[in-house]
């Protein structure tokens, strides 16, 4: 039998959206405290009963002993009080033979002597015969005496032994049920009821709660325990109804309803939840509105802009909508943030601006229209000193991307902190049609980068030459 009392509910704590804590501390507890109580009692009883058939046992034992040795020294004195009388008796009967003789011998005047002379000797056989019987009666009753005395301490020295050792047994059960040995420690069996109204675990342990996560937004749930121990388990306690909250809107669902393209949710978010700000980012750093500029979602940046995202919001590497906007080349989303003041003068932490992020992108129309929209086609970053042109030598090598610049006034001998052009940086990559464009635009092959060394290379200007008929 477990021993172990019906468990209260359990009792509620946090409540969340998708989660539900739950305690039994005090269930426990006092289910601990009852059982260790009664495996006490039931030990303390089995202790008890032991040792009052071992207290039989040794009486038992101890009686028996001592009847078996009184019948053996009573035996035994029997037949040493008939051997002196047989003695004695012989002795008399000598004593009375040369009595008689005498008496026929001698006068009567000595009779009489005679007689008391022989019942003198007859009375001093007596005493004799009874000093004899009372030192073999004490010695026999010494003996029976320290016999019994000795099986006692033999038998109560054994008793106690056995009282002690039973007593350390017992007292080494307690002790298991009282610290959280594995052999009486409760455990905690922790039901919930499914949506068929079956009952399945969803935790079994020896902790004073448990939290259930991974549950579903203003839903309702029952949950119910029992206790366990290595003797059983106890019946299970009334079940506990309780409700998760509705889930709270948070960024997240704003970032969602974005990806979604769901205009209507977005507007709910953020004309009905104001705690929701605008330009909180996600888990990438990207506000929302970088994300619709990014993905090239016109209508979504309308929405956000109406609600005053900031379009000067930069993420962890520095970047705005706009520049990702112009490295996806989405040319009508550009022009919107413009319109919202979008600035080509940014910086990232790389030190590009729009502009750079454009010519990456590839997308000619919209470098032509930033340019005519302002951008400067000559700004340089803030690290290698790349203008555009020399961006696109560097990185894409785009022979449309550099003759749109050029048809912009780009300056095609410009030089970066190295002091190499453009001509320079597209034979070291390679790129020839772009290096072919540059020639044909007249680019200088007399600019000396920093070691004083030009992009005037005989084998390649001569193979150009000789390809055209020159």
């Amino acid at each position: 039998m477990a021993d172990l009392p019906k468990p209260p509910p359990p009792i509620v704590g946090k409540v969340t959206h998708f989660s539900i804590e739950l305690y039994w501390g005090e269930g426990l507890v006092e289910a601990t405290k009852v059982a260790s109580e009664a495996r006490n009692t039931q030990l303390t009883q089995q202790n008890q009963s032991e040792l009052s058939q071992i207290t039989r046992r040794a009486q038992s034992g101890r009686d028996r002993v001592r009847l078996q040795e009184e019948d053996r020294l009573s035996q035994w004195a029997e037949a040493r009080n008939t051997q002196l009388t047989q003695q004695n008796q012989s002795e008399l009967s000598q004593t009375t033979l040369p009595a008689q003789s005498g008496r026929d011998r001698v006068c009567l005047q000595e009779e009489d002597w005679l007689s008391q002379w022989a019942e003198a000797g007859n009375t001093q056989l007596t005493q004799q015969n009874q000093s004899e019987l009372s030192q073999i009666t004490r010695p026999s009753q010494s003996g029976r005496d320290r016999v019994c005395l000795q099986e006692e301490d033999w038998l109560s020295q054994w008793a106690e032994a056995r009282n002690t050792q039973l007593t350390q047994q017992n007292q080494s059960e307690i002790s298991q049920i009282t610290r959280p040995a594995q052999s009486g420690r409760i455990r905690v069996c922790l039901q919930e009821e499914d949506r068929l109204s079956q009952w399945g675990n969803i935790y079994t342990g020896y902790a004073k709660s448990h939290t259930v996560s991974g549950l579903e937004p203003h839903t309702e749930y029952k949950y119910r325990i029992r206790f366990q121990n290595n003797y059983g388990n106890s019946a299970w306690g009334p079940h506990t109804t309780v409700s998760t909250t509705k889930e709270p809107v948070t960024g997240e669902h704003l970032h969602k309803a974005i990806i979604r393209q769901d205009i209507p949710g977005i507007e709910d978010i953020l004309e009905n939840h104001r705690y929701v700000k605008i330009d909180v980012p996600d888990k990438y750093g990207f506000s929302g509105l970088m994300q619709a500029s990014q993905k090239g979602y016109l209508d979504i940046v309308d929405v956000l802009l109406k609600y005053d995202a900031d379009v000067h919001q930069k993420n962890e590497a520095g970047k705005t909508a706009l520049m990702l906007a112009c490295f996806a080349g989405k040319q009508e989303v550009v022009m919107r943030l413009r319109e919202h003041g979008a600035r080509y003068e940014d910086f990232d932490k790389g030190g590009s601006t729009p502009m750079h992020w454009a010519v990456d992108g590839g997308n000619t129309r919209l470098i032509e229209w930033m340019i005519k929209d302002g951008a400067d086609v000559n700004m340089k970053d803030c690290n290698s000193k790349w203008t555009p042109l020399l961006r696109c030598a560097s990185v894409s090598g785009s022979r449309d991307v550099a003759l749109s610049l050029l048809m912009s006034d780009a300056d095609i001998n410009a030089q970066d902190k190295d002091g190499k052009t453009a001509l320079m940086i597209a034979i070291l990559n390679g790129h020839q049609s772009l290096m072919e464009l540059l020639l044909k635009r007249k680019a200088d092959l007399n600019v000396k980068n920093e070691y004083g060394k030009t992009a005037l290379v005989r084998d390649t200007i001569w193979q150009y030459q000789w390809r055209n008929g020159e």
